[in-house]
This record gives structure tokens, sequence and C-alpha cells, in this order.
């Protein structure tokens, strides 16, 4: 038995609909777990350039929330 562990974190983004009040959560699996607070803010800004849609909340798998600049 391979007792290797899978140890990746799961970025959960909270992207305000256009012309709506209502929150879409987007989820991007298999994130490195080293990954900096400053790189995964600049993730969410790509996002958000890319859909059109703003970034209002960055949580991590684990409860472990980040800043949105």
């Amino acid at each position: 038995m391979n007792n290797d562990h899978w140890n990746k974190l799961t970025i959960r983004l909270g992207c305000t609909v256009k012309d709506s009040a209502r929150l879409r959560q987007r989820a991007f699996n298999n994130v490195s777990p080293t990954a900096t607070d400053q790189s995964i803010q600049q993730f969410a800004k790509l996002i958000s350039q890319l859909t059109d849609e703003p970034v209002k909340t960055i949580t991590l798998a684990g409860n472990r929330t980040i800043a949105v600049q």
C-alpha cells in the first residue's frame, strides 16, 4: 500500500454576478499547499478580469480565508 498523501488545496472564489447582487461560487482544485496569499490574490484578480465578475471572497479548503485586494 502506498502511504503518500494527496496534500492539495481548494480555492473558492465568491464572484459578483453582473447586474445582480448574487454571488457565484467558483472552485479550483489541486492547488499546491505552498501557494502564498499573494499568488492566490493575483490568481483571483486574473479570474476576475477573465470573467468580468469582481471577486468578493477568497476561501481556501480548511476554512482559511485571505483578503481580496
